[in-house]
């Protein structure tokens, strides 16, 4: 009989870009729905953080809007894209319920090797000039193809950071 090493097991997120130089990506168990939300369909909520765009309608229910730009110092996206009738939101669960994380464009579907993730250095230390260090993050991968940098984002630490 001969010991036969499986594959390592992979996991699926989507990914998705925040502008041309900051991509993420968000793990597919956390995945509901992908959209498009109208600038007029956001209100506004005074008083939240900066990340925050406001909240909108999603099924009868009050989505809570959080803007991925700004979460991963990137520059809020309702700053660079004043002009867009439109933003793309990806809709994930999360303890407190469902969230629309804003972001530019949404990719596709990434298998993604654990052995392959680079945990979250520590904050002061910056994988890339492009990446800051925060500490809602799961880690950083390279895609091997594209040679991109991924964030992988974590959800529930980034929602209590706000």
């Amino acid at each position: 009989m001969t010991n036969v090493a499986s594959p390592p097991e992979t996991q699926n997120f989507l990914s998705f870009s925040v502008n041309s130089q900051v991509a993420g990506l968000l793990p597919s168990l956390q995945l509901v729905e992908v959209l498009s939300v109208t600038t007029e369909s956001i209100v506004p909520i005074s008083g939240t953080a900066e990340a925050v765009m406001g909240v909108c309608n999603w099924r009868g229910e009050v989505l809570w809007l959080i803007d991925v730009g700004a979460t991963l110092q990137a520059g809020r996206l309702c700053d660079h894209n004043l002009l867009l009738p439109q933003y793309n939101v990806i809709i994930a669960k999360s303890p407190q319920g469902p969230v629309g994380l804003v972001v530019e464009t949404v990719g596709q579907m990434c298998w993604v090797d654990p052995n392959d993730v680079a945990p979250a250095p520590p904050l002061g230390q910056t994988p890339t000039a492009s990446l800051p260090p925060l500490p809602y993050l799961q880690g950083y991968w390279q895609s091997p193809e594209q040679s991109e940098i991924f964030a992988i984002l974590d959800l529930e630490r980034l929602l209590q950071a706000l």
